[in-house]
């Protein structure tokens, strides 16, 4: 109440008052900085390092795991995330959220663990560290799957949830990283072809002819047409090792099996992903 008397017995002075205030916040909001996209440090690195012409596997062995032990020694890390592809490593890591000064202690702290490390390759290029913040950042989610079952069921849930997301409206790409696809191998023994009177050639000519799929023009009866196809596509392992590679006058046969051991298994590895230490596929949306 007190305010209010004051203020109706004073109308000039409070009116002076409120323009004052009006005006100093009126220059305030004009000199106060403002971005539209201002950099933000999402307190998240990735540190890469090259070793050209190096495998994947090998990439992993001498470079991401000896790294990853020792950016596990740091202190609150909330998740480590690798990717190793012919010649590059690459390691990611989340730390939990902090102040930026904390941030930039363990930032220093890490590098120092990776310095202790003395037995990476000499020729190595880096480690290099790459600080994640908005001006890297893409319209993009990464989902990271990873658990312990066999490989082969995790990229089975893998693809599934790629098809369901893809149906998702506004949904533009869905890219799976550090899966490998199905590869079934011919291992030709060269002993037992030899013993056979055979050439490698042959055994890929009988199983290219076997597993054919021809065009065979149209058929009309009446007023449907009906497209004509010869199909000689293997679907089961068991016939492609059953597949004749010569067969004598007298009713000898050599098949694939004779002189080969055939293999339903997954092809060489271009990306390996981890998560933790654990085995992970990734799922780039955008």
């Amino acid at each position: 109440m007190h305010i209010a008397k004051f203020s109706v017995k004073n109308p000039v002075l409070v009116n002076l008052v409120l323009v004052s205030v009006l005006v100093l916040g009126t220059i305030s909001l004009i000199d106060l900085p403002r971005d539209l996209t201002p950099n933000i440090n999402f307190h998240w690195l990735i540190v890469v390092t090259t070793y050209s012409g190096v495998n994947p596997e090998e990439i992993e062995k001498l470079i991401t795991i000896p790294l990853e032990d020792a950016i596990n020694n740091v202190d609150n890390i909330k998740m480590v995330t690798s990717s190793s592809t012919e010649g590059v490593s690459q390691i990611s890591v989340q730390f939990e959220n902090m102040s930026d000064e904390k941030y930039d202690k363990l930032f220093q702290d890490l590098k120092s663990e990776v310095e202790k490390i003395d037995n990476l390759p000499e020729d190595i290029e880096g480690p290099e560290y790459v600080e994640l913040t908005t001006d890297f950042m893409l319209p993009m989610i990464f989902v990271i799957i990873s658990g312990t079952l066999p490989e082969r069921e995790m990229k089975e849930i893998a693809e599934d949830l790629q098809r369901d997301i893809l149906d998702i409206k506004h949904i533009a790409r869905a890219e799976l990283g550090g899966v490998r696809e199905r590869q079934v191998r011919v291992e030709v023994d060269p002993e037992r072809l030899s013993s056979y009177g055979l050439a490698l050639n042959q055994v890929v000519n009988s199983i290219a002819m076997k597993n054919l799929n021809i065009p065979g023009g149209t058929m009309n009866v009446g007023r449907s047409e009906y497209i004509l196809r010869t199909i000689g596509e293997v679907d089961r392992i068991e016939e492609l090792s059953n597949v004749i590679i010569r067969q004598s006058v007298s009713g000898g046969r050599v098949a694939v099996k004779d002189v080969a051991a055939v293999l339903d298994t997954l092809e060489d590895a271009q990306t390996l992903g981890r998560l933790n230490g654990k085995t992970a596929i990734t799922l780039i949306i955008s």
